[in-house]
């Protein structure tokens, strides 16, 4: 029994495929969550009057960001 070959014929399958996309589909979530977070410690559910520039910035990046992953989940079928 080599394991190394038994391990890569298994990843060769459609379930290894399959089972892959699920762990990046789910990895993606994971970080839009995290963004999304980030983006509401920043505004608090106030808006974006009372932000400096730089966490304006950041609030500015994290909303490009979860666009981005959102456009990147719908790809993989999320």
């Amino acid at each position: 029994m080599n394991v190394p070959d038994i391990i890569r014929n298994a990843l060769q399958t459609s379930a290894a495929v399959e089972i892959m996309n699920e762990v990046v589909l789910a990895t993606l979530r994971s970080s839009r969550e995290t963004c999304a977070e980030m983006r509401l410690r920043l505004d608090g559910d106030r808006g974006t009057d009372h932000l400096t520039d730089t966490q304006m910035e950041d609030w500015q990046s994290l909303v490009l960001d979860i666009a981005a992953l959102d456009r990147v989940i719908d790809y993989y079928g999320g």
